[in-house]
């Protein structure tokens, strides 16, 4: 379906400013939305999505490319936790 969204899962750390997470997320990942998937203890799993034009041709591995651009803007913006 070309109108489904293409959607990708990001893990910041448990104090993570959800706010500022979201704005960077669709400021420098193009998300058009972001919510809150999971919360334990370890981590916050953060569904990121990106709704496609309807007209446009998908291409494989929009999600992985949508998982590299979210963990490329939360480590430029030091929201992930070192190892």
């Amino acid at each position: 379906d070309r109108g489904a969204p293409i959607t990708a899962v990001a893990w910041v750390p448990p104090g993570t400013d959800l706010a500022r997470a979201s704005n960077i997320l669709k400021a420098d990942a193009g998300a058009d939305a972001v919510t809150v998937a999971d919360w334990t203890p370890e981590g916050i799993r953060l569904e990121v999505r990106v709704t496609p034009d309807r007209d446009r041709t998908r291409v494989g591995d929009e999600e992985a490319a949508l998982r590299e651009r979210a963990q490329r803007a939360l480590q430029s913006a030091e929201l992930l936790a070192e190892n």
